[in-house]
């Protein structure tokens, strides 16, 4: 039985690097805390990872096993942080 706040990271545009850790097939989600409200989300190997942004939620689907990591950046302060993505084979 999985919860989904499990795979839950947050971050800051300011923080240090957070990671997400997912298997294959899952979604984790980034929450983004603080910011002008205005991101984006650049870097990601879309082989390993697809990133998608939605307002201060960042969804991340893992698609094959490896790592990765993608920079979510405030568009409007020009603050960004690195987000680094782990994704697991299925057992």
């Amino acid at each position: 039985d999985h919860h989904m706040n499990d795979n839950i990271s947050e971050v800051r545009p300011s923080a240090d690097s957070p990671s997400l850790e997912i298997q294959a097939g899952q979604t984790g989600l980034v929450r983004i805390l603080a910011g002008s409200g205005e991101y984006a989300c650049t870097g990601n190997d879309p082989q390993i990872a697809d990133v998608q942004l939605a307002e201060q939620t960042i969804s991340v689907r893992g698609l094959a096993s490896g790592s990765t990591s993608f920079a979510v950046e405030d568009t409007r302060t020009g603050q960004s942080v690195s987000v680094d993505v782990t994704v697991s084979p299925v057992p």
